[in-house]
């Protein structure tokens, strides 16, 4: 079971052993907890209806409590969560605090101090045993949830209400169905989305709006045909009808439709481009209101074609554009248009080459996010393109603090050992090349994308897992993962698709695939044509293990188009292979391990001790060495073996010239292990001809 389905259920049951075997029992016995793989996953979201012993306990923990304390229980379990200030005015404090005390109730005591009860599945199993008379009973009786007040109420607020209306079998108003449907997709809850959207009808003025947020509730579950779909729905004279802003958010979920389903870019940017002229043909006299309007309406269409053509890694032709949008200090620029575009130039810069300016970038909008918590999921959308950026600069452990970091502020979108984050934590392990570490966060995420898989995910985890397998030596498995990525082939973002084909082709040249190192050089062609620098360099870099002069030419031209340090090490490593010298490799070697990429330490490792025992520097290759033989115990499949040397040290001969070096004598060694002198004699003799030195004290560092 993943660490983190672990923690949700060890906090959804207070941490009480008796309880969690019963929720384990009841949500494997509703089909809802299963074994995927080697993994143990939720299918769906955790409900408890009591159907096993967990209702005995709580039916007989609640009967305990006095009657107020049960009014407060039921209310608290209808509603999810309330403001303290409406609790409070339904009933006394004193209650209140004593519920508090006993932690039968939680108070967060930030913002608006809401009130939870302290153990989620006694709400769970209470509210099902309510009857609709009783529930609907509670709902009029809580302060702030009439429909004249409902203008008032938080986005979380507004989900409890809508949750509440539901179980009382009650129909929402339009106008809190299509609230409710917009606060579910902000919050990353598309089924609940679709039940709130479902309810308005082609005569409701909100219709064209529900069947936005129904579309974008089917592309959060993976479903781009169905939110194309509903989109179909809305009628040519509903679309005329739309204000100009609702018609531009209307193209922009359309295009989103549109990427999923491989459109043509011609035919997208056509499409945007007749957009642009309705626009054009509604213009109004400067000043005027819905002059301001159309200017908002263009800004969404002018994001949307940005979003598209990164969508599609088509960076360099919107460089100068998307700089001129994200400027700060250009008058009568948005605000949130300017930090939304900030964000994809921060990616944008990063592919093509400039990964300092990069990383500067995502530091300054990282200091702005606070100040745009309105603008729906910007912390998730910045979060994984920062995570892009820092994994392709080299910096992968950065990317992984970021991320959990992110998981932790966002509190929705972004779960902390959700599939996402799991994958995303084995990518960047496998790019760091410490596979033994990636299998973990991947096999998860595996097991949650098979039975709840989102757009083309799987394909990418599958392909990591590969590579991961391959890094550790199980070629057996990494041909099974390999498999099956090929036959999980289907629409994915570039940078989804990107990182799949690299890692597809890594794990196949770490097979022996001779066609592998062919398809990575096909692949850094393309995107240096395309003024993708940063991919260029990395795909290069995977192909030149072996690569030839004309290769590590290309390599050093491409690092001298790139900034930052993983630049630095590929023009490092490109000038030491060329020329063969030891000392640049051990250059090389140290800049790798800097940051901390293992994989890429070996292969520095493995060229600088070949190049110094051809050119009989044997101090170079002692030190080369030494630092292979650190690696192999992380690494058991080395990215390249030393042309120039035996195998490395058994287990036996390290610890017989661990104790030589340290000056103890033949006698005592033999003493120590337990084998006869002369045994040990024949273990040093090896072990100075595989390390090519000649006396005991060469051995001191070594080992």
């Amino acid at each position: 079971m993943s660490t983190a389905l672990a923690s949700q259920m060890h906090e959804l049951v207070g941490g009480s052993p008796t309880l969690l075997q019963a929720v384990v029992s009841e949500q494997i016995e509703r089909g809802n907890l299963v074994l995927s793989g080697s993994v143990w996953t939720l299918v769906d979201e955790m409900v408890l209806d009591g159907r096993t012993a967990l209702e005995d306990i709580v039916r007989a923990r609640y009967a305990r409590e006095s009657p107020v304390a049960r009014e407060v229980i039921d209310v608290l379990s209808c509603a999810r969560s309330l403001p303290l200030s409406r609790l409070a005015k339904m009933f006394s404090p004193g209650i209140i605090a004593d519920m508090e005390d006993a932690g039968q109730i939680v108070v967060d005591r930030r913002d608006r101090h809401h009130v939870t009860l302290g153990d989620r599945y006694l709400g769970d199993i209470v509210r099902n045993g309510l009857s609709v008379e009783r529930r609907l009973e509670l709902r009029e009786k809580v302060p702030g949830h009439q429909e004249h007040e409902l203008d008032e109420l938080t986005v979380e607020d507004l989900l409890a209400y809508a949750a509440w209306t539901h179980d009382c079998q009650a129909a929402l108003a339009p106008a809190h169905a299509l609230a409710a449907a917009k606060a579910a997709v902000r919050l990353f809850d598309p089924k609940f989305a679709l039940k709130c959207a479902s309810s308005l009808t082609p005569k409701d003025r909100e219709w064209a709006g529900g069947q936005l947020q129904k579309s974008a509730a089917y592309l959060q579950l993976g479903l781009p045909r169905q939110a194309r779909a509903v989109l179909n729905e809305v009628t040519a004279p509903q679309l005329t009808a739309l204000g100009i802003e609702e018609f531009a958010d209307f193209v922009a979920a359309k295009v989103e439709c549109m990427s999923w389903l491989q459109d043509a870019p011609k035919t997208v940017l056509e499409f945007i481009g007749q957009a642009r002229e309705r626009l054009e043909q509604s213009a109004a006299p400067e000043g005027s209101a819905a002059h301001e309007e159309c200017a908002r309406a263009a800004l969404v269409l002018e994001f949307c074609e940005f979003n598209y053509l990164s969508f599609i890694g088509d960076f360099q032709p919107m460089m100068d554009r998307l700089a001129a949008a994200a400027t700060a200090d250009v008058p009568g620029t948005d605000p949130a248009f300017r930090i939304r575009t900030s964000i994809i130039l921060m990616e944008a810069l990063c592919m093509t080459g400039k990964e300092i300016e990069a990383r500067t970038l995502m530091r300054d909008i990282g200091g702005q996010l606070g100040d745009w918590s309105s603008i729906p999921r910007i912390r998730e959308n910045f979060a994984w393109r920062a995570f892009n950026v820092l994994l392709l600069s080299g910096l992968w452990r950065q990317s992984i603090d970021m991320l959990r970091d992110a998981s932790g502020r966002t509190g929705h979108g972004l779960h902390s050992g959700s599939a996402a984050t799991d994958l995303a934590v084995g990518l960047a392990y496998v790019y760091a090349g410490r596979g033994y570490l990636a299998l973990d966060p991947l096999l998860a995420s595996i097991a949650q994308l098979e039975v709840r898989s989102t757009l083309q995910s799987l394909q990418q985890a599958y392909a990591a897992t590969a590579f991961a397998y391959a890094q550790t030596g199980n070629s057996i498995q990494a041909a099974i993962y390999l498999d099956r990525a090929r036959s999980a082939d289907g629409p994915a973002r570039f940078m989804t698709s990107t990182t799949t084909e690299f890692c597809m082709d890594m794990a196949s040249r770490w097979l022996g695939d001779p066609e592998a190192k062919d398809r990575l050089l096909h692949s850094a062609d393309i995107h240096f044509r395309e003024g993708r620098y940063t991919l260029a360099g990395i795909c290069l870099l995977g192909a030149t293990v072996n690569g030839t002069a004309k290769d590590f030419q290309f390599l050093e031209d491409l690092a001298g188009l790139r900034q930052g340090p993983l630049a630095e090490l590929s023009r490092t490593i490109a000038v030491g292979s060329r020329k063969k010298d030891a000392s640049i490799m051990l250059t090389a070697a140290e800049q790798a391990a800097a940051l901390e990429l293992d994989a890429v330490q070996a292969r520095c490792a493995a060229l600088a001790f070949d190049f110094a025992k051809t050119a009989g520097l044997t101090s170079s290759a002692n030190i080369a060495y030494s630092m292979l033989e650190a690696l192999s115990e992380s690494l058991p499949a080395l990215p390249i073996m030393p042309r120039n040397r035996g195998p490395l040290l058994t287990e036996r001969e390290r610890q017989i010239a661990a104790l030589a070096g340290n000056g103890v004598s033949n006698k005592d060694i033999a003493l120590e292990v337990g084998i006869s002198v002369r045994t040990v004699e024949g273990h040093l003799y090896q072990v100075f001809t595989k390390l090519g030195v000649s006396s005991r004290s060469d051995l001191l560092g070594l080992i």
